[in-house]
């Protein structure tokens, strides 16, 4: 016979408060970085770049670009790096940010993903850890 369940459920404001909270959290997390290291597929590198030289938030000193044809460096950049940024535009696959995430889950290392345009791919492990997935403008609005 039909039950419910017990669990309770979130009204909007409750929903708009975590949404709230988590935004602080990465804001914190932002402010507090000095090297963010930026990682995409290759097929990314050139939409990332583009981004990138186009910004007044992130300056060349503070920022770290590596693509999957650079994979050997990853775990040394990792070392330097105080924030991960995960990119994705026209790549069809994830592999190489995949296993960055985990390498960058084990040295505590804050992440997010950004998604050049509505279709642009999210990881699974973006998915799998629920990490957030927003928009170029609002990470950089996370970084002022």
């Amino acid at each position: 016979m039909g039950g419910s369940g017990g669990g309770g459920s979130f009204s909007s404001s409750d929903m708009q408060r975590i949404q709230a909270a988590a935004e602080e959290r990465l804001k914190a997390l932002a402010s507090k970085s000095t090297k963010v290291l930026f990682i995409c597929e290759s097929t990314d590198r050139k939409s990332l770049e583009a981004q990138l030289k186009k910004s007044t938030i992130f300056k060349k000193d503070r920022v770290i670009v590596i693509d999957a044809s650079e994979a050997a460096k990853v775990d040394e950049l990792l070392d330097s790096a105080t924030f991960l940024v995960a990119y994705t535009d026209a790549a069809s696959s994830t592999a190489f940010i995949d296993g960055t995430i985990d390498k960058a889950l084990v040295k505590k290392i804050g992440c997010v993903h950004v998604k050049a345009n509505s279709k642009a791919l999210i990881p699974a492990k973006i998915t799998a850890y629920r990490m957030r997935s927003i928009t170029w403008r609002e990470l950089e609005s996370i970084f002022k």
